[in-house]
């Protein structure tokens, strides 16, 4: 199924979209996406935020680095939550690609 298609088919049940997948690597271009979901909160029921951890030198290091990870996600959901959408937070280790379409998949 296509995403325009998932989208339409979201959008006839209930006016809005079901759940939004949306990817987070904390740059600049991840921002600006949250930054459109927000103008878009009315037509969103719930949001997955999720972020994948590809590397660290030890696992003490990418256990730092996914619990900092999900407080900052936490962080960013709040707003949503707050307006009227249930959030959900992925943070896995592993690689970012393969681990995506396994959230889409799954969720």
């Amino acid at each position: 199924m296509g995403y325009r298609k998932f989208q339409e088919r979201e959008k006839e049940h209930t006016g809005k979209l079901r759940k939004v997948l949306c990817p987070i690597d904390l740059s600049n271009c991840s921002n600006l996406i949250l930054y459109r979901l927000r103008e878009c909160q009315a037509y969103i029921e719930g949001l997955i935020l999720t972020s994948v951890i590809e590397k660290g030198e030890t696992q003490a290091e990418v256990d730092e680095i996914k619990r900092d990870c999900l407080r900052e996600l936490v962080r960013l959901g709040e707003d949503f939550y707050e307006l009227g959408s249930r959030i959900e937070i992925l943070v896995e280790e592993g690689i970012a690609s393969k681990n995506i379409i396994i959230f889409y998949n799954n969720y």
